[in-house]
């Protein structure tokens, strides 16, 4: 989470999280409760899949989005929009698309050829074609408004660590693919995380996965 996103008022979590609070935590304008918020319905999602089974409503089509979604591994694509700056991905997709708008939040990391702001998302998120959206904007509020400004993209796609939820929950939302982390060992990515380890650091433990929505609505 970006620190210019706390404020005085983002005070500490008062209790665990739990079914009996999520509700709570998910909505809440505080951005710590929220991201705990997030964190445990990851958590809920991701053992529903893949120790439970729950695997309805959509398929797993590969593991990186370049080769899973048709539309980009086939080079049809148009425009494509990245709510949320990762360069490794822009890249790629700069390889396959005719051209590729970035929106960040961040200043620190608004850098390179088509990177914007985000409070330019209302002029800049209807032009894309493909919508790939971070997981973070699950977190920083601004993910409803962003799939909203999104509904006449060709596809709309979640993306990142963050975009964990069940993919149901996404398809519901009027998303067609969700591109994300399985933890392969728990124990591991724990203790990278206690001794200061971030996203790059637990790759190694993770496995990618791209969900194909099968219940294709639109929001």
């Amino acid at each position: 989470m970006p620190t210019e996103d706390l404020a005085p008022t983002s005070t500490p979590l008062e209790e665990e999280p739990g079914p009996e609070n999520i509700a709570a935590l998910l909505s809440s304008p505080n951005p710590i409760w929220k991201s705990v918020g997030v964190a445990y319905a990851n958590a809920v999602s991701q053992y529903a899949m893949w120790r439970a089974g729950e695997l309805r409503g959509f398929r797993i089509a590969g593991r990186r989005i370049l080769d899973a979604v048709p539309q980009l591994s086939q080079g049809r694509c148009g425009v494509a929009v990245v709510v949320g700056h990762m360069p490794p991905l822009v890249e790629r997709l700069r390889g396959v698309c005719r051209e590729v708008l970035v929106l960040e939040r961040n200043p620190r990391l608004r850098f390179g050829k088509g990177v914007y702001p985000d409070t330019a998302a209302p002029r800049i998120v209807p032009l894309g074609e493909v919508v790939v959206i971070t997981g973070a904007a699950l977190v920083n509020d601004t993910f409803d408004s962003v799939v909203e400004l999104a509904r006449g993209a060709e596809l709309r796609i979640a993306v990142g660590p963050t975009a964990a939820l069940h993919p149901s929950l996404f398809a519901e939302a009027g998303l067609d693919y969700v591109a994300s982390l399985r933890v392969v060992d728990v124990g591991a990515v724990e203790r990278t995380l206690m001794w200061g380890g971030g996203r790059w650091s637990i790759d190694r433990y993770c496995e990618d996965y791209v969900a194909e929505l099968r219940s294709r609505g639109r929001a």
